[in-house]
């Protein structure tokens, strides 16, 4: 089986980079004043279909690819869903899309122009990863997680390589927690190369599934979940992304009220701050 570790990152940043953004690294001087640090932002919303999850797509829809396989289903509240609709349509395969009901019409509108077809399902990441899993037992397609994942942590995990490249002095790195495959392949690449750096978590009070597990030292699943940030709704972690945040990022710092980070930055486009 497949693991998560510096290799693998290593070699989706070879697969990646001639196809994706290596995006810039922006200063704010407002925010670096409030928190007393030199603060920059990594802009993931200048990505391929606006958001990091390209990154992890692109490279397991690749090596779904190499396989054969007819095409790819998954279930997304957008963002993973635009990317694996987009990565499906570079490969040449075909995509299905399980969105939930309240999913934005503009991320559903951006798979649809990708090719993808999409299947409204429910409300909770639950219900429409079960039903994308089992159109993908019933069709034959090959299932994309959107975080749990190998080959889509690592592909998110280039990432933390470009934040070493671009400001090799960073001291600490803040990253939003959904389902964990954002974190679990920055922390997995930062700490591999540079163990001296803090990886903190950050999550919406009304998600704290991390913050919850790290407290109960156990996996945990909410029984729901309430902010307007719908990339970070998730209700449980990964059964993968958990260990690996539990050893790299929450061993630093967990951070799960976040009122000041959710009024100065739109926590829709927060991708990740230094």
């Amino acid at each position: 089986m497949t693991s998560l570790d510096l290799a693998l990152i290593q070699d989706a940043y070879a697969k990646l980079r001639p196809i994706v953004h290596q995006t810039p690294l922006f200063s704010n001087r407002l925010l670096s004043q409030l928190t007393d640090c030199d603060l920059y932002l990594k802009a993931e919303n200048l990505q391929i279909t606006g958001s990091f999850k390209i990154r992890g797509a692109l490279n397991k829809v690749s090596a779904v690819a190499q396989t054969n396989a007819s095409g790819v289903v998954t279930g997304s509240s957008g963002n993973h869903g635009q990317a694996v609709a987009w990565a499906a349509r570079f490969m040449h395969l075909t995509a299905q899309i399980v969105v939930p009901t309240t999913a934005p019409a503009a991320k559903v509108e951006a798979a649809l122009s990708y090719g993808a077809q999409v299947e409204y399902c429910g409300t909770t990441s639950h219900e429409r990863l079960e039903r994308a899993q089992q159109i993908a037992k019933d069709t034959g397609m090959t299932f994309v997680p959107p975080y749990d994942d190998p080959l889509v942590m690592a592909g998110q995990g280039t990432i933390g390589l470009e934040i070493l490249e671009q400001r090799p002095d960073v001291q600490t790195v803040l990253i939003p927690i959904g389902g964990g495959g954002l974190i679990s392949g920055i922390a997995t690449a930062i700490k591999s190369l540079r163990p001296d750096i803090r990886v903190i978590g950050v999550e919406p009070l009304g998600a704290a599934k991390a913050y919850q597990s790290r407290q109960a030292h156990a996996r945990i699943t909410l029984p729901s979940t309430d902010t307007i940030a719908d990339g970070l709704k998730s209700l449980a972690l990964g059964t993968q992304t958990y260990p690996i945040i539990e050893r790299l990022a929450l061993c630093d710092d967990l951070v799960h009220n976040v009122t000041m980070t959710i009024t100065l930055v739109d926590p829709r486009s927060l991708h990740l701050i230094i």
